[in-house]
């Protein structure tokens, strides 16, 4: 396996080093890998003043080029990993904090002890949360995709809707009373406040 050895030692000498910078990226970030490149880079320009190491000879024959060509790639790949390696591990930190963020809105959401509903433009029923559900005693399932007129009694003053969705179209928070029905036919007062919702593109 000589020839092995003569085709594939120069190589290995020379190259490892970019093993190394992949791990120190993934384990050091960018310090660690700048510490890396000095390290290597004056280890590089010793051994060559030694006459020794991979660029044994470089400063006889070709006064450094390939060792500074080698170093200039070398800084170039090994700060490039450890810059894109790092944005990877922000956005993985950012995604997860967000995530959790909306696990902990979610649940205070849900759990909260005011009568919470979500519908869309067309007044469609998205989501209830548990208050929802033991004042009314309609679960999400039943009311996902029903209109919200299903709570309706029919003994609310019409001028009160009126003014109602007046307000939610000029982009305002309505405050007031609806005289609802739950779903065993009883009737209930509630106090509500009913807020437009709009996405960050209006």
């Amino acid at each position: 396996l000589g020839w092995f050895s003569e085709l594939f030692g120069p190589l290995a000498r020379g190259y490892w080093i970019f093993l190394v910078l992949l791990w120190a990226a993934v384990r050091l970030g960018t310090h660690g890998v700048t510490v890396l490149l000095a390290i290597s880079t004056v280890q590089g320009l010793w051994g060559a003043y030694l006459n020794t190491g991979y660029f044994a000879g470089e400063i006889l024959h070709s006064r450094l080029t390939a060792y500074w060509g080698y170093t200039l790639v070398l800084h170039l790949i090994g700060l490039t990993l450890a810059i894109y390696i790092e944005g990877l591990k922000r956005s993985e930190t950012c995604l997860r904090q967000s995530e959790e963020s909306l696990n902990q809105f979610s649940l205070a959401v849900r759990q909260s002890s005011n009568l919470i509903v979500i519908t869309n433009e067309q007044a469609e029923i998205e989501f209830v949360n548990d208050d929802f559900t033991q004042t009314t005693g309609y679960t999400l399932d039943e009311v996902r995709g029903q209109n919200a007129r299903l709570l309706a009694s029919g003994l609310t003053p019409p001028d009160t809707f009126t003014i109602l969705w007046q307000t939610l179209k000029d982009g305002h928070a309505w405050r007031g009373e609806l005289i609802n029905r739950r779903k065993n036919g009883a009737i209930f007062v509630a106090e509500q406040m009913i807020s437009p919702i709009r996405q960050a593109d209006g």
